[in-house]
């Protein structure tokens, strides 16, 4: 995040599972949302911005995005999401989705 790094990751559904996908895409998730944790340690002035970018949200919205998009402001973290129904997503990230944006 303080590098200016770009990481793709292709979780394609249909390269490596649906299990696989899920499991991999969570963690890296999980992981982004730790390190955007540990920036509470540097000034405000020094946090680079930074954006995720996630197709299929879906396949990863679990209950700590919720987490995520209440506090990404002041780490410097924005999101984008995408996925095509929001009947897909469970009903207490749907509510952090529309109550922070």
């Amino acid at each position: 995040m303080q590098n200016n790094k770009i990481l793709l990751v292709n979780l394609s559904k249909g390269l490596i599972g649906e299990d696989n996908s899920a499991m991999i895409g969570s963690f890296i998730v999980s992981q982004i949302q730790v390190e955007t944790m540990k920036r509470a340690n540097l000034p405000m002035n020094k946090r680079k911005e930074f954006t995720l970018y996630i197709d299929e949200f879906q396949n990863f919205a679990t209950e700590s995005f919720s987490v995520i998009l209440s506090e990404a402001r002041k780490y410097k973290l924005s999101l984008a999401v995408a996925n095509q129904y929001i009947s897909q997503i469970d009903k207490d990230v749907r509510n952090a989705i529309f109550g922070n944006i």
